[in-house]
């Protein structure tokens, strides 16, 4: 009897064993983590069949004001998994679309250790933001010029001057907004600033498209990103 309900209890501790395998394989291969660095907490997410063997895209995605990282991440998740791109989310408070408390020194750190931890493609960085992740993205690659390939930013509500230097021209730009949006002057207004200026840039408005990360504006951000890659 104790022999019988031995094996019975070897069984049911086989298949827990093995269940918790798999779930940590199903979660390893999934690529999703939240990870810290010097306490500034971001989400990461690997490619389908990424392997160390390859160098990936990397996708950086800033969230509106007063959101956080889940929701910006969510939105980007699959667009980054089906092309192959390395996605990382990071978590601010308000004030950050103006590096209040040294955001952009922070996202630079968080860079530094996925590149040291994964295998990033480093001339193939793309930074996307809308409303007040736009703000942060273009005011970043204006100051960081050397560390993104692409910039995409979408319906901002406050523009920086675009600097005359020859290395934020170089990067390529996507400026996007729904012509039903309230920003649609102001980021129509900064996208003929930086054209006046010699930038690399794509304008495209969203028909009937008010102030939201629709998704025909993600469409659109994937399209260029991949032009982008074509054309490297």
């Amino acid at each position: 009897e104790g022999g019988r309900y031995g094996v019975q209890n070897m069984k049911r501790l086989s298949f827990l064993v093995f269940f918790m395998l798999f779930a940590f394989k199903c979660f390893a291969e999934s690529g999703v983590q939240e990870k810290f660095s010097n306490g500034q907490k971001y989400l990461l997410q690997l490619p389908k069949g990424y392997n160390t063997t390859e160098r990936y895209p990397l996708l950086i995605a800033i969230h509106w004001l007063h959101g956080n990282a889940s929701e910006q991440f969510n939105e980007w998740k699959f667009i980054a998994n089906k092309n192959g791109y390395i996605l990382v989310s990071p978590e601010f408070v308000d004030g950050y679309q103006k590096f209040a408390r040294e955001e952009d020194q922070k996202l630079c750190a968080v860079l530094e250790d996925v590149k040291r931890d994964f295998s990033v493609a480093e001339s193939k960085i793309f930074i996307t933001g809308f409303s007040g992740g736009a703000q942060f993205a273009h005011r970043f690659v204006f100051k960081y010029p050397l560390v993104c390939r692409a910039a995409c930013i979408m319906a901002a509500g406050d523009y920086d001057a675009p600097p005359n230097s020859k290395e934020a021209k170089a990067v390529k730009y996507f400026v996007g907004v729904g012509t039903d949006d309230k920003r649609l002057a102001p980021t129509t207004a900064f996208y003929k600033k930086l054209k006046a200026k010699g930038y690399d840039v794509t304008f495209k408005t969203f028909p009937r498209v008010g102030h939201t990360l629709h998704s025909s504006i993600k469409q659109a951000v994937s399209d260029f990103l991949k032009n982008v890659l074509l054309s490297s």
